[in-house]
């Protein structure tokens, strides 16, 4: 004779398959986040290196002129002002771009890597945790899924997962209430967690960086590159600057 199922078995069931549902879409969600924010860091690296360097390069040249005025007036406060603020931009400007450079360059992904990436957020998202230990030991494992797909890493991320998959850690008890409770909080917490993603997905994709990334990809789909041409512009700009600062330096010398 079938047993007849408990309602409290046809609500685990049901929310069950609400949470599978929720947890493929974070998935995907995350590996959209994630995919963004490297692209981005790697267009900005691409971008500063091109002409970011240059910019710095001009801003320094600037704020020499800037001082070179103001000596000559020593009176003058507002002169004084624009070589405080000058030198203030070309510092701003030089650590930016330092900063930038010196972060690891982002490889390319691949549809495998990005598989892998989905398959691990599935199976380790913090947000699936049953209690603070839990999420703590989720926390280090996605951390390391992270670096390896920001690295590329298809064997590490491999190498993480197979971690995971034969850690006793990972192994949890059963029961219908306990399943139950647990899983109707895993929901709240996956529908939090994917409010946060769209919210972080939309301020990413209005920043300046993203924006600036999309015109410099329509225009290279029409044969130009900008990155090429603005970088020819501020040489020139940097050309007039450093005689400008000859002109100067010659006549202070006079």
């Amino acid at each position: 004779m079938v047993r007849t199922r408990l309602p409290e078995e046809q609500e685990l069931d049901a929310k069950l398959a609400e949470l599978a549902l929720l947890q493929d879409q974070l998935a995907d969600k995350e590996l959209e986040l994630a995919t963004l924010e490297s692209t981005l860091q790697s267009f900005n690296r691409q971008y500063l290196k091109a002409v970011g360097t240059k910019y710095a390069e001009l801003d320094r040249i600037e704020a020499e002129i800037a001082e070179h005025l103001a000596a000559r007036n020593p009176a003058d406060k507002e002169q004084a002002q624009k070589a405080t603020e000058a030198r203030r931009k070309a510092s701003e400007t030089d650590a930016a771009v330092e900063d930038a450079l010196r972060l690891p360059a982002q490889a390319p992904k691949s549809e495998r890597l990005r598989k892998l990436y989905r398959e691990a957020a599935k199976k380790m998202h913090p947000d699936y945790a049953d209690d603070a230990a839990d999420r703590k030991l989720r926390e280090g494992y996605m951390a390391r899924v992270n670096e390896a797909y920001g690295q590329g890493d298809e064997q590490a991320l491999r190498d993480v997962l197979d971690e995971w998959d034969n850690s006793p850690e990972t192994v949890k008890g059963q029961g219908v209430q306990a399943d139950l409770v647990r899983t109707i909080r895993r929901i709240a917490q996956l529908r939090k967690r994917l409010a946060e993603i769209e919210t972080r997905l939309s301020e990413l994709m209005e920043s300046e960086l993203s924006q600036l990334y999309a015109k410099f990809g329509q225009a290279e789909k029409g044969g130009r590159d900008l990155l090429q041409e603005l970088a020819e512009s501020i040489d020139g700009k940097i050309k007039y600057a450093q005689e400008r600062l000859q002109r100067l330096t010659a006549s202070d010398a006079s």
